[in-house]
């Protein structure tokens, strides 16, 4: 089941616990002023990290490179809701940039979708 992380529209600096895939992670987001863009690291409930200082950006596979079986199972990606392909301001993350956790299960439809979409479009 695809999964929206619930962040704090804002709010430039705090922490969330969010479980994926039956696991609790922490989730601590960050506001970097001088890039305009949001930060977070990932760690374990025990607050073992995971990864540091990922970049919430549009269009990506989030933590693409990180070896955890959270990512090997799923992927997280912004979305803008808009469709301009927006990167998140501190006043929108979480209203029209949302980011998202992404089961490999449900992921794989996606893509098709979108194959099949490009293919139309010629």
């Amino acid at each position: 089941m695809i999964q929206t992380i619930p962040v704090q529209v804002g709010n430039p600096n705090y922490r969330i616990e969010v479980d994926l895939n039956d696991q609790p992670y922490l989730f601590d987001f960050k506001w970097n002023a001088r890039d305009q863009a949001f930060y977070f690291d990932l760690r374990e409930s025990d607050e073992t990290l995971i990864a540091g200082s990922l970049k919430v950006v549009t269009g990506v596979y989030i933590g693409r490179r990180v070896q955890h079986p959270l990512f090997k199972d799923g992927v997280l990606a912004a979305f803008d809701t808009s469709g301009q392909k927006l990167d998140a301001t501190l006043d929108d993350f979480g209203t029209r940039v949302q980011l998202r956790y992404i089961p490999v299960e449900d992921l794989i439809p996606l893509l098709d979708q979108v194959a099949v979409t490009k293919k139309a479009q010629g």
